[in-house]
């Protein structure tokens, strides 16, 4: 697999995984800050965990905006990754025609 292709996945598959992994975080701190405001009934923990929401929006809305980039991206690095994968193959193939042919020659 060439580097192109290699990169071409990582553009289609992190904006993806990273919001799954920003939805998670953010249910997850959403409960726990639920359970601690229940308890405690402390207002700087509902400051703390107002942050935590602000960072992870802004987070996800980097993520939503880049799927459509790294969409794009990705099918052009992996397009291209595999032109240059056919282009070697070709070139390959013409000088192993280019050798027969020249024995060929030198033969008859």
């Amino acid at each position: 697999m060439h580097k192109k292709t290699k990169w071409g996945i990582f553009a289609l598959v992190a904006p993806l995984s990273s919001l799954a992994l920003i939805l998670l975080l953010w249910s997850l701190l959403s409960f726990i800050a639920g359970q601690m405001i229940y308890a405690a009934g402390e207002e700087k923990i509902m400051t703390l965990f107002n942050l935590f929401n602000v960072v992870l929006g802004f987070f996800g809305i980097i993520s939503v905006v880049s799927l459509p980039i790294g969409l794009i991206v990705g099918i052009m690095l992996i397009v291209d990754g595999e032109d240059q994968k056919n282009s070697v193959l070709q070139t390959q193939n013409s000088d192993d025609n280019l050798n027969h042919t020249s024995q060929d020659d030198a033969n008859s």
